[in-house]
């Protein structure tokens, strides 16, 4: 959650309509969402007239139409069409050494040195289910009871998902006369504590949501500003095992968007274009030139941190530490604050991007992130892992499917290797889907696939990184076919490769939406090509045999073969 999405699923349908609103301007079909047809529904300005400060709205309405304009390679006046960017493809380097016999050796050449100012004890990944996916604002008492009862019966908490984290939309607007926030008696007619006891009853640990600033995301509860000690008190107090601060309620942010600030509008213009890629280039754009997003600018470092958000994400870790209490800490800071620079000293995990959500083309716009931005896996350490928001296989695309988002829940394999790669970058594995529909059973029994988890678990920490990519077409503004190779040392001296084939295609119908090999050779694993080496698919979950020199395996298109690599002999 929450940023502009959690609000925004009402507000998108009409900033789509930013495209159409020049008449000069026009498309039939926008590729905007990734081949989904987008209908007129008119101009960024209906959702502006609210403010009485005209110069205001007529300036953060022209910040995003700029911003979308030169996204979509749309210059106002004349005559153009839209077509998908395609993201910004690396060059994969050799990858750190591997030390299969040194595992110490193998963690400082992956991971950067880091020193926790706040260390809670906590050192793995978090496994659970959030509320938020499914049930958006409408959770409640019984609805989560219902999911841990499931996923209990299930073998989901056998598995490891312990977490049950209950997100926006369970308080109250008002805090009581103590100060303390208040449960919503209509959906937890029990109360937050109640609920925490029945949750540990079951096995389960409780997690329970809230921001950074004077309210929440979904605006409907107090956020934290002010009040830090006292629901650091009040969530221990209630016998809470996890907290998630959330971005939003901060001064000064934009009343259509919350948890954004004006400067957050050419990154918005990206998530609404469906192209939300790490930007490419060091260029500085300064003062005004800071709302104009051109290719290959960067917002400078300092323009994150003067608003007092990160301050706030600290002294609340402090707050929590200070009770007494373990609470795993998750900053959902969307990776807009200079995320790296501050949430791994501090958290358990931190949030690296805006939100994910049940269409192919998001998951795989989180993955390409996490293919150009080494800088996450350089991050990525026991007790500090980097988050690539909830999972979304099972959830049903209600939310951000209105008129101009088709319904297009993840199939198996969009969820299968959503699954597999939020393993092999260390990032907690955070279910969303309604676990007590039968209907979804076939995502419970992808989600506790023990092989997977082993690997997500991994005591060194270390997240994947992209080893080898192969482009099959030019694709400056086009659908780009790409089969890559990720690589993920562990701790007994194995190494795990997802061998994935993203396709470059977001339907079926599309020449590049097929089965292709990949192959892995020994000396991208900093083995001799002489080496036996056992291997073992996690996908599959069965031994495939010793091999020498490399493995290749057919992958389908959207879909991963993780694999296992033990050598035999090692020359490192």
């Amino acid at each position: 959650m929450l940023i502009p999405w959690c609000m925004l699923h009402l507000l998108l349908p009409l900033l789509l309509g930013v495209f159409a609103a020049d008449d000069n301007c026009t498309a039939t079909e926008v590729s905007l969402m990734q081949h989904r047809e987008v209908h007129k529904a008119g101009s960024l300005g209906t959702l502006t007239l609210r403010t009485t400060n005209e110069s205001l709205r007529a300036e953060h309405e022209a910040i995003l139409d700029d911003a979308l304009q030169a996204h979509k390679g749309c210059s106002k006046g004349k005559n153009c069409s839209f077509s998908e960017h395609s993201p910004m493809f690396p060059t994969p380097a050799t990858i750190p050494v591997i030390s299969y016999a040194d595992a110490a050796k193998t963690q400082a050449a992956w991971q950067a040195p880091m020193k926790k100012t706040y260390d809670n004890g906590v050192r793995s990944p978090a496994l659970g289910w959030n509320s938020w996916n499914q049930f958006n604002l409408d959770v409640n008492e019984a609805k989560v009871l219902s999911v841990a009862r499931a996923m209990k019966s299930s073998g989901l908490l056998d598995s490891g998902f312990e977490y049950i984290i209950i997100d926006d939309g369970w308080g109250m607007p008002e805090r009581d006369q103590d100060g303390q926030m208040q449960a919503d008696p209509a959906k937890f007619p029990n109360g937050i504590k109640w609920l925490a006891e029945q949750l540990h009853g079951l096995g389960f640990k409780f997690g329970i949501y809230t921001s950074v600033g004077e309210t929440t995301c979904g605006g409907g509860q107090p956020g934290i500003m002010g009040h830090i000690q006292i629901d650091a008190a009040t969530f221990a107090s209630w016998d809470v095992d996890y907290v998630k601060v959330d971005r939003c309620g901060w001064p000064g942010e934009l009343f259509f968007a919350p948890g954004l600030d004006v400067g957050d509008l050419p990154e918005f213009a990206r998530i609404v274009a469906g192209i939300d890629y790490p930007e490419n280039g060091n260029w500085d754009c300064s003062g005004l030139m800071l709302f104009v997003l051109v290719r290959g600018c960067k917002y400078p470092a300092s323009f994150y941190q003067v608003s007092g958000r990160v301050e706030g994400y600290q002294n609340l870790s402090a707050a929590l530490n200070s009770t007494g209490r373990t609470m795993y800490l998750e900053i959902c800071d969307w990776g807009e604050d200079d995320t790296l620079a501050f949430a791994p000293q501090i958290a358990n995990s931190f949030r690296m991007l805006w939100d994910n959500f049940p269409q192919w083309h998001r998951v795989e716009e989180i993955y390409e992130y996490y293919a150009q931005v080494l800088a996450i896996p350089a991050s990525t350490r026991p007790g500090a892992y980097a988050f690539a928001d909830m999972l979304e296989g099972g959830v049903d695309g209600f939310l951000y499917n209105r008129d101009t988002f088709p319904a297009s829940n993840l199939t198996r394999r969009e969820a299968a290797t959503e699954h597999a790669m939020w393993s092999m970058w260390s990032s907690p594995l955070i279910l969303g889907y309604d676990v007590a529909k039968p209907s979804k059973v076939w995502v419970t029994e992808i989600m506790k696939n023990p092989a997977l988890l082993k690997i997500n678990q991994d005591p060194l920490g270390i997240a994947a990184r992209l080893a080898v990519r192969r482009q099959k077409n030019f694709c400056p503004i086009s659908d780009c076919y790409h089969t890559d190779v990720w690589v993920k040392p562990l701790a007994e001296g194995d190494v795990a490769v997802a061998l994935v084939n993203v396709a470059g295609a977001y339907n079926q119908n599309n020449i590049f939406y097929t089965t292709e090999s990949i192959t892995v050779a020994w000396e991208t694993l900093w083995l001799s090509p002489e080496t036996n080496v056992s291997v073992y698919s996690a996908t599959e979950q069965k031994d495939l045999g010793v091999m020498r020199g490399s493995v290749s395996m057919d992958v389908e298109p959207h879909g991963v073969t993780v694999l296992v690599l033990t050598p035999q002999k090692t020359t490192v």
